[in-house]
């Protein structure tokens, strides 16, 4: 375990902090509530925040990617196709 967690720290982290209004999102989930729950689904924000992310890794590639410490090298993983 520690072996594990000294591995981890030498990772580098970023951390990022937005404070966003999400009234116009609350209500689209809203109107289309009805509508997904006729048909017997639940609709949550999990599909929005993985679209918003998805949109996200398009535009900036490089926040999908791993550092190789050994060959101090950035490795990209594999891309992100948009969906409009």
């Amino acid at each position: 375990m520690v072996k594990t967690m000294t591995a981890a720290a030498a990772i580098p982290h970023f951390y990022l902090v937005e404070e966003l209004n999400l009234n116009a999102l609350v209500k689209l989930r809203n109107n289309l509530k009805e509508t997904f729950t006729g048909q017997g689904l639940k609709l949550t924000f999990l599909p929005f925040m993985i679209k918003a992310l998805s949109a996200a890794l398009v535009k900036y590639p490089l926040v999908n990617s791993t550092f190789n410490e050994n060959a101090s090298q950035i490795l990209c993983r594999g891309r992100v196709l948009s969906y409009n």
